[in-house]
């Protein structure tokens, strides 16, 4: 239980728990600050040795007074419980930092530079830490490093007792001589920990691992030295020298001080910034022997150490600014998401408050917690509920198996045995699709939710947590104002603009004044910051105060937060030129981000101004070169931006027609040659897409929409969002229709159009198993296209109506129009339609008992797909083959085909596949009396049907997997 006080300390909560101490926020009153309390739980108090080793820390903090290591204030004791009092340090731990990603070769050297010093002074005085390690580098406000926590210390001429069996410190950062209970351990130890240290933020992971602390240990007596650039290959040379003396098996290998090791590492910074990266030799060693750190390395030496680390999976992004305050948020989110009983936890508050990069920040603590992941789905783009199922099956890279069952159900399925984080951000546009979230929460039970929404999804399994503004500083303590983190993010976002700045006393008390006039609301924060170039604190106090007073005026109906987020933004849109204004409210028509080809074409802005609304925090850039803006802030744009209807139509026209040309400049890549690239760029823009087609259809630009089309189908149709993309396709119909009525008023190019618009939604239709609406649709196509000159056009839709006249069974009427639709394909030398109309001519070949005619077919398939190198089309062409082959009795020819197909669907991670050429090997394996392989095989292919969640496939492979076993019984 939380004491109240501890001395005259009045306890604020607890913050940690050390190797041997209870660590407390506490306030002190009569110093009126903020500081952190070391208390010896009560069960160690009875042990001498550890009351010795806490009274001992205090000794020598006290005897060092370095002004890198964090100081003791008053020691003492309450209720026989030792305690001693030391500065609060707000920022953190550097084990805290590392949860969110690996440090940067600047960064570790700017942290190593700040602890080396003290950690020279400890050895110069005797001391050796013997537990540098992550969790003991502490942070201030300002992101300055300090060392910590000196609970077993060796002081040089102490006997010590700490050998064999009682070797202290912390395996994963343990030197070789303190792994084997050497007692004359000296500086080195020490340096060794550091070494380990960097690996540790350079690699995002330990140099050795083991399952038992032990087996760690013995890890750093034996075995050599991992490579560092193996696993961070983009790294200076100079990184693997360095850490291959940083971490030698020899002390004398070593670096001889901290400070000879942050000079070292400093040079490696300065070389990479001037952009020398080219040789170890511009690394200038300080050490009169230099290690040979090939033969530490050598992968071919020593093969272990070339083993990539495992990386959690996760899509979240990298943000473009530091993360600051939030701590107490960001516990109370850890807490909640540890208790099995919170499955669902929205994080509730308005726009601005910060909602999204705290979720962001709360995953990253998460990312190890969640064996199939943590995965960011971004929700704010959506423009209607329906989208959710595709946009999260496309985050967490699932794809729809069959186009028969419902696609709600494959996900569900899919979920239902992983066990993953989802953060749902922004959901509150989407509340319709609350009973989504929970019905996966009903059926998939290792399924947690994080979601950010300003309005409650009002679900029985919903926890709550309502965001705040930052903490504010007190108006009257100017002293204590840097360690609130509302200062703290005014200060960074200043000198991002403006490096260098440094803040009065004055400056900083109008400083103050903002935070608490914007209610520690980051976004508000964050833009008024941004003005700094131009104006001072004072300056930027009073038109926040003027733009508020007016606002309090105008809309009363409005909360006093909203009002002063609006006050920010008002001025803000203010100090915009004029060309800024209106290239910030064109941007407001792009959904999901934009490029910056995107941003010049649509809204006509240049880099240039993008670069400006950036300095401004108007706009965000990622690591990919897109930009996006803030959902509160894009509500303001549009606003703005419906003062202009004019404009606002004419940008919405080049957005529509700009992500048409997008679309058709890809359709080659989508049939083949480099489908992935095409795939992911089309991924990446499918929100402007989605808004782009509805658009144009609602305006019935259908130049714009016939421009797009192909494209469009191909995507969907690999993805395999049917359902949408024929309620799309048939929008475009029924648009159509309404406009002209009969087909007999339209124009040849209309005419055109709405033949391939019917085609591609019958080729839907037909792989949703909707047979008989296809068969209608397919047939109205084909009328429309025998009228005018569309060759192409025709043989598409006589394709698909002979492979609903083949599953119908009709098998002399699908040989009739595929056939016709094959001969127009080679009459136009279209190779991939000729390879399409094949392969369902060797289906019905095949279903027909005409074995030797159905190999010819698929083997004239395979020839096209691969001429067009249509990867998919291929391993489809080499998987039908082999059931061809298997069925001749040529086994070792039907394995052969069924491992290359598998190999290709291996390229694609396509899951479904992989677990059709699996099945096929399977049978291959079962037909050669090989039953243990075969059983084998059927367990990998059941084992992806589980996991993708294709119930009916997964109960035909049990029960091979069943025959397997009775064969092998037998």
């Amino acid at each position: 239980m939380t004491p109240e006080t501890i001395g005259r300390y009045k306890i604020e909560r607890r913050i940690g728990r050390g190797g041997m101490a209870i660590i407390y926020l506490a306030h002190d009153p009569s110093m009126k600050r903020l500081v952190a309390i070391k208390l010896l739980p009560r069960q160690l108090t009875f042990d001498p040795t550890f009351r010795a080793r806490f009274q001992r820390e205090v000794e020598v903090i006290a005897a060092l007074e370095h002004p890198s290591i964090v100081p003791v204030y008053d020691f003492g004791e309450q209720d026989e419980q030792p305690y001693f009092v030391m500065r609060y340090m707000p920022g953190g731990s550097l084990i805290d930092r590392l949860r969110y990603g690996n440090i940067s070769l600047a960064d570790s050297a700017r942290i190593v530079r700040q602890i080396a010093p003290a950690l020279d002074e400890a050895h110069r005085k005797g001391v050796i830490h013997r537990d540098i390690k992550p969790g003991n580098i502490l942070f201030d406000g300002n992101e300055n490093a300090y060392l910590s926590d000196f609970g077993i210390v060796k002081i040089s001429g102490d006997a010590g007792t700490f050998t064999g069996n009682n070797i202290l410190g912390t395996p994963s950062y343990m030197s070789p001589e303190l792994a084997r209970g050497d007692a004359d351990v000296d500086g080195t130890s020490d340096i060794y920990a550091l070494g380990v240290l960097i690996f540790r933020m350079w690699a995002g992971v330990l140099p050795y691992t083991a399952n038992t602390p032990l087996g760690i240990a013995m890890k750093h007596i034996t075995e050599p030295i991992p490579r560092i650039l193996d696993y961070k290959p983009e790294l200076p040379p100079d990184c693997a020298t360095f850490i291959a003396i940083a971490m030698a098996k020899e002390r004398k290998d070593r670096f001889k001080t901290a400070t000879e090791l942050s000079l070292a590492l400093n040079r490696i910074v300065d070389n990479e910034q001037l952009g020398d990266k080219a040789s170890s030799s511009t690394f200038p060693l300080t050490r009169e022997k230099e290690v040979d750190s090939q033969a530490i390395t050598d992968p071919g030496t020593h093969a272990a150490v070339t083993q990539k680390p495992a990386q959690a999976v996760h899509n979240l992004p990298v943000q473009p600014s530091s993360f600051i305050g939030r701590r107490n948020e960001l516990s109370l989110i850890a807490e909640r998401l540890s208790d099995a009983a919170c499955r669902l936890l929205t994080l509730l508050g308005p726009g601005g408050i910060g909602k999204t990069r705290l979720a962001l920040q709360a995953a990253r603590q998460e990312l190890y917690n969640y064996q199939h992941g943590v995965f960011f789905v971004a929700l704010a783009p959506l423009s209607s509920a329906q989208f959710i199922i595709s946009t999260i099956a496309e985050t967490i890279n699932f794809s729809f198996y069959s186009s028969e069952e419902d696609h709600k159900v494959q996900l569900i399925n899919y979920l239902r045995n992983k066990s993953m984080l989802l953060l749902l951000d922004n959901f509150e546009h989407l509340i319709a699709a609350s009973e989504l979230v929970a019905e996966i929460l009903q059926n998939a039970p290792e399924i947690k939710f994080l979601v950010t929404s300003r309005e409650r999804l009002n679900l029985q399994e919903e926890w709550v947590l309502n965001i705040p503004g930052m903490q504010v500083p007190p108006e009257n303590d100017i002293d204590a104002a840097d360690d609130f983190a509302a200062m703290q993010l005014f200060l960074d976002r200043a000198r991002k603009v403006k490096p260098g700045i440094a803040l009065s006393e004055t400056d900083k008390r109008y400083a103050i004044r903002i935070c608490q006039l914007l209610e520690g609301v980051p976004l508000g924060i964050e833009l008024a910051a941004a003005w700094v170039r131009l104006l001072s604190t004072q300056e930027i106090a009073t038109e926040i105060e003027q733009n508020l007073d007016f606002l309090t005026t105008s809309l009363r109906n409005v909360s006093q937060r909203h009002r002063s987020l609006r006050a920010v933004f008002e001025y803000s849109w203010n100090l915009l030129t004029e060309t800024e204004r209106e290239a910030f409210t064109k941007l407001t028509v792009f959904r999901g981000g934009f490029s910056r080809q995107a941003a010049a074409k649509v809204a006509e802005t240049s880099l240039f101004h993008l670069s400006t609304l950036v300095d401004k925090s108007l706009l965000r850039k990622n690591t990919h070169d897109r930009y996006d803006m803030l959902e509160v802030l894009k509500q303001y744009g549009e606003e703005k931006f419906e003062e202009s209807p004019l404009v606002k139509a004419q940008v919405e026209s080049l957005h529509s027609a700009f992500f048409a040309s997008f679309l058709h400049q890809r359709e080659d890549a989508l049939k083949g040659g480099d489908q992935k690239t095409a795939l992911d760029e089309i991924g990446a823009e499918i929100e402007n897409i989605r808004l782009a087609i509805q658009w144009a259809i609602k305006n019935r630009r259908y130049a714009t929409l016939s421009q797009a089309i192909e494209g469009f189908y191909r995507y969907f149709e690999i993805r395999g969002w049917l359902r949408e993309g024929a309620a799309i396709l048939s929008s475009m119909s029924d648009s159509l229709r309404e406009k002209y009525g009969g087909t007999e008023t339209l124009e040849e190019e209309m005419l055109l159009h709405y033949s391939r618009v019917l085609a591609r939604l019958g080729a839907f239709y037909y792989r949703l198993g909707n047979h008989a609406e296809a068969e209608n649709v397919l047939r109205k196509s084909i009328n429309v296209t025998r009228t005018i000159t569309a060759r192409t056009d025709l043989a598409f839709a006589l394709t698909y109506l002979g492979a609903v006249a083949y599953l119908r069974l009709n098998f002399s009427e699908a040989r009739e129009q595929l056939h016709e639709s094959l001969s127009i394909y080679r009459e136009v030398g279209d190779q991939l339609g000729m390879a399409l109309a094949l392969h369902h001519l060797g289906l019905v070949a095949r279903e027909a008992g005409d074995l030797t005619l159905a190999r010819q077919l698929f083997r004239e398939s395979l020839e096209n797909n691969r001429a067009v190198s249509n990867r998919f089309g291929v391993s489809i062409s080499l998987d039908a083959l082999g059931t061809i082959a298997r069925a001749l009795n040529e086994l070792e020819e039907a394995k052969r085909l069924h491992e290359e197909s598998l190999a290709i669907r291996k390229e694609y991670n396509d899951r479904w596949g992989i677990a059709t050429s699996l099945d096929g090997l399977g049978q291959v394996a079962l037909e050669m009396r090989n039953f243990v392989q075969a059983q084998t095989l059927f367990e990998d292919s059941a084992d992806i049907y589980r996991e993708i969640g294709d119930q009916r496939r997964l109960e035909k492979t049990l029960e091979n997997i069943q025959q397997a076993g009775k064969a092998l019984r037998t």
